[in-house]
């Protein structure tokens, strides 16, 4: 598993032994800064690296680390290409602490697009945008949203199952959960059975991450 740290940490990505939890190798992204990352996602060619954490909703450099696989599987630094984001609405750059509705901690690579997931602090709703995997500065427009009840902090995509699961947090009811996105036709991935249980997670109260291990398995950070 290839896993990454949250703000402040060195522009590195780690992989971890699932069984010991060690790390067994680390990897740097040359030309890449770690402001806040979020989210990793990847299809069959290609790591995507998602620095688009944005608490305060005041960043103006959102971006996506795009790194090649076959970079990451023989180098321990690689250099990736880049991809630009801004929300097409987004106008007011003020900083708000976690009083926004422009953070983002979830993508997921689907066919041939990316998928994000915004965190909204406000109406604790998430919206779903879809933008392509070339490299290129993208405004990002609002596709579809959903009532998460809660912030939605990680996705992934199990392509066996043809389902994707988002992980959250509701920190003034102290809860964890799960939404698992199923049955939808197309990119309306909003728009199929989406099914929500509650996470029986130790520690902090937030969940950040989850991966696929196998159909019906998954890990979650």
């Amino acid at each position: 598993m290839v896993t990454h740290n949250d703000s402040g940490d060195s522009p590195t990505l780690y992989e971890i032994d699932t069984i010991t939890g060690a790390v067994t190798r680390t990897v740097s992204i040359s030309n890449a800064t770690n402001v806040d990352w979020e989210d990793i996602t990847q299809d069959d060619d290609y790591i995507y690296v998602g620095d688009f954490g944005n608490n305060n909703g005041n960043r103006t450099n959102l971006i996506i680390y795009k790194i090649a696989k076959t970079d990451f599987n023989t180098q321990t630094s690689v250099i990736a290409d880049s991809i630009l984001i801004q929300y097409a609405d987004q106008t007011n750059f003020s900083s708000q602490p976690n009083d926004n509705d422009y953070d983002c901690e979830a993508m997921i690579a689907f066919q041939d697009s990316l998928m994000l997931f915004s965190k909204n602090w406000v109406n604790e709703r998430t919206y779903l945008y879809t933008l392509p995997k070339t490299p290129c500065n993208y405004n990002l427009v609002k596709r579809d949203s959903f009532d998460t009840q809660g912030t939605i902090t990680g996705a992934t995509y199990n392509p066996g199952t043809n389902v994707i699961l988002l992980v959250g947090y509701k920190s003034s009811a102290f809860s964890k959960y799960l939404w698992e996105l199923a049955q939808f036709t197309g990119y309306d991935v909003l728009q199929g059975n989406n099914t929500k249980c509650n996470l029986n997670v130790t520690g902090s109260i937030q969940v950040e991450a989850i991966a696929v291990k196998d159909d019906f398995n998954y890990f979650i950070s």
